[in-house]
């Protein structure tokens, strides 16, 4: 097997076993999970852990998509638990929750067992939406309409956390991520008056998520939009993120994935027992030994895609990180048993692509890694 299933095996066997652990009904209050680093997201994408997110990916999610076409609502964030909750009591679950209409009307409310409280004016900052709900400076409004239909979803599986956050996105394509307490993180696409929503979870762990989405109709005839997910999976010794480019077109069967490309990769480790020579490793996993290249994406008005490279670092040593143990014997061994000919691949690979045939091809006409 790869280094990869290395890698992903020992997070994966994390993740069951956090899950396994998890009661059955959580705690009034939720303390705050601590930042991985520093606005620095670290990247990963390959399958996510092999846990169960039918119940966002399906039925749930579809009707809560249905919801927004229904109330036109055009932004929304929504988190449960929040800190600073201002409920008269301890609660079950407490929901926050602020949203944009097409129409311009907007509220942000907080939805508590005993009741609802709201106030005028949206926030995509949910913490300043709780305090504008918890403070006097605002008067209380009534509940708007679309509140019921969204607290009706979101309770109908009360065991079932999750978080909802708008996405950097154009005008015209009005973009949600949808977070599970598992760290699966789903898109929805606003496309021709409805919430396009795609079945599996496009990023996952604590990376950034969706980084943005773009208008890529100037890439091909189909090409509708693009998205850059950025994902992580870790531990307290080592971890890895990637970052990609998913490309959507249109299909007689609808919005379809038509191409992808790997845009980042990023690998740290660190023995507990060395943790004291990196004291700022704490507060940055770039302060950790690591290798790593980060290219951004954007497009050009030629309808290409071009990779412009953010960051990049190289082993001194590249028998440090490859290939990896678990790599020997393969007779075909995959391209992450050897991280550093990826980076290296990555960092080839600056400079114009075009959409042909479902993959990404270099414009110049050049072979790249």
């Amino acid at each position: 097997m790869g280094s990869w299933v290395s890698w992903r095996s020992l997070v994966l066997s994390m993740a069951v076993a956090a899950c396994q652990g998890r009661e059955a009904q959580r705690p009034a209050a939720v303390a705050p999970r601590a930042p991985l680093a520093p606005a620095y997201a670290p990247r990963v994408n390959h399958p996510a852990p092999e846990v169960a997110h039918e119940e966002v990916a399906g039925e749930l999610l579809e009707r809560f998509a249905d919801a927004l076409v229904e109330h036109r609502i055009s932004e929304l964030s929504l988190d449960a638990n929040p800190e600073g909750a201002c409920a008269p009591q301890p609660q079950a679950t407490i929901w926050v929750v602020s949203g944009v209409t097409e129409n311009g009307s907007d509220a942000s409310c907080l939805l508590a067992d005993t009741g609802v409280t709201c106030v005028a004016g949206a926030s995509r900052d949910l913490e300043r939406a709780m305090r504008r709900i918890c403070g006097q400076e605002r008067p209380k409004i009534p509940a708007p309409g679309w509140l019921n239909s969204l607290a009706a979803i979101v309770r109908s599986k009360p065991d079932l956390f999750w978080k909802v956050t708008p996405v950097a996105a154009p005008a015209g394509l009005p973009s949600l991520s949808v977070r599970n307490d598992l760290d699966d993180q789903f898109l929805l696409v606003r496309v021709s008056g409805r919430w396009w929503r795609w079945p599996e979870p496009l990023a996952w762990g604590r990376g950034r998520g969706f980084v943005r989405v773009l208008d890529a109709s100037s890439l091909g005839p189909d090409a509708v939009f693009l998205v850059v997910a950025d994902s992580y999976d870790g531990g307290s010794e080592l971890g890895s993120g990637e970052t990609t480019v998913h490309v959507f077109c249109n299909s007689p069967a609808g919005l379809a994935g038509c191409a992808e490309k790997r845009i980042g990769l990023f690998r740290w480790h660190l023995d507990a027992g060395d943790r004291h020579k990196y004291p700022r490793g704490a507060h940055s996993l770039r302060e950790r030994p690591h290798i790593e290249a980060e290219l951004e994406a954007s497009l050009t008005r030629r309808g290409l895609l071009r990779l412009s490279l953010v960051y990049s670092k190289l082993p001194r040593d590249r028998s440090e990180w490859e290939p990896d143990p678990d790599c020997e014997g393969d007779a075909e061994p995959d391209e992450d048993c050897h991280p550093v000919s990826v980076i290296e691949g990555l960092i080839n690979d600056v400079g114009p692509w075009r959409l042909e045939g479902g993959r990404f091809i270099p414009a110049l006409g050049t072979e790249r890694r």
